[in-house]
């Protein structure tokens, strides 16, 4: 669409990288909880009235061997959504009211599925063909029961700490975009992000986003 920037960062590294099973539920719900605890100075609350207005969109994504960010703006808030896709790499935070929030959300929804026969029979049978996996096994009351939000949010942290990890691979393809002078380049706010103590990546110190 005209007047419209999509963005679309993923990398390998998901849930699956947890070897730990006893965190394996805080990593599943890792991407929900950091959404409802806000970023940076902001809450949850605080950061929808400071986007009020704004045509912007972000958000986090962690599958089983995946980990990502899509998100979309106008070009007037393109520096707004890069500043959010920075903030996710800097600016996680532990928030109490946001995390009883998503548990609270978390616990009615599971409660209601276990009491629907049709959802109750698709997790027997998703049991029995995963030969009761834990790593298979369907997100329910007493996986809920398990998640801690330190452990989401170190689990978090530790995929989305180096934004070139999500971007290097879509550049590498993209070398004749970049140098076509029809394309604009812009500078990411990640351009200037230092982090240090990865077990899985290394900190680098720019990378750049197109616009058509």
């Amino acid at each position: 669409k005209d007047e419209e920037i999509l963005l679309y960062a993923f990398s390998d590294g998901g849930v699956s990288t947890v070897k730990d099973l006893d965190k394996l539920a805080s990593a599943q719900i890792s991407d929900d909880i950091v959404e409802s605890n806000g970023l940076g100075n902001f809450d949850a609350i605080a950061l929808r009235k400071a986007l009020a207005g704004k045509m912007l969109g972000i958000q986090p994504r962690i599958s089983s061997y995946e980990h990502g960010l899509t998100g979309s703006s106008s070009v007037k808030d393109v520096e707004t959504l890069l500043q959010l896709f920075y903030l996710y790499f800097t600016g996680v935070r532990a928030d109490e009211n946001g995390y009883a929030s998503i548990i609270s959300q978390y616990r009615t929804a599971l409660v209601n599925r276990a009491a629907d026969p049709a959802s109750a029979f698709s997790h027997t049978v998703n049991a029995i063909v995963s030969n009761h996996h834990p790593r298979a096994a369907s997100f329910d009351t007493t996986m809920l029961n398990k998640v801690n939000q330190t452990e989401a949010l170190n689990f978090f942290r530790s995929c989305f700490n180096n934004p070139a990890d999500l971007l290097r691979s879509r550049l590498d393809r993209c070398r004749e975009a970049i140098d076509d002078p029809r394309v604009t380049v812009i500078d990411l706010y990640c351009g200037s992000m230092s982090v240090a103590g990865s077990t899985r990546m290394q900190a680098t110190s720019s990378e750049q986003l197109l616009c058509s």
